[in-house]
């Protein structure tokens, strides 16, 4: 996955801090089998801690300080949705068009247009007039 160009500052805290200390592999893979469940954080975590043996000693110890007893996995769907828009905006840059990328993203032209020209570093990729909509007269 593309790790390096994944910006976890902008994902919500208890994301972040699975992606942080599990790295993004490991915290996709182990969010997508468990995410919506409810688990104990044990004050002392130990390997051998239902928690532990699926996302680590580390990842029990970070959050015992941000929740309370027990913590309710977060969804993906953040992460999946920057991962989607890092490689839509590659494709893009590698000369898809917007209207194949409209297709094989299921998204409109102006939310293409949207990503392609949000980059995080704030050099928007230029792609003109793709799409005017029309004033209505009232």
């Amino acid at each position: 996955m593309a790790e390096h160009e994944l910006d976890a500052s902008l994902l919500p805290h208890g994301l972040r801090l699975f992606v942080e200390i599990m790295g993004l592999d490991d915290a996709v893979n182990a969010l997508s089998e468990e995410q919506g469940n409810l688990f104990f954080i044990p004050d002392k975590p130990t390997p051998n801690h239902e928690f532990c043996k699926r996302f680590s000693v580390d990842m029990a110890r970070a959050l015992s300080h941000h929740a309370g007893s027990t913590y309710q996995i977060p969804k993906l769907d953040k992460i999946m949705i920057q991962l989607r828009n890092i490689k839509l905006r590659e494709e893009f840059k590698q000369g898809a068009s917007v209207q194949d990328l409209v297709r094989r993203y299921k998204l409109t032209r102006q939310m293409i247009n949207l990503i392609v020209t949000s980059e995080a570093n704030g050099a928007p990729i230029l792609v003109g007039d793709a799409h005017k909509q029309m004033e209505l007269k009232l």
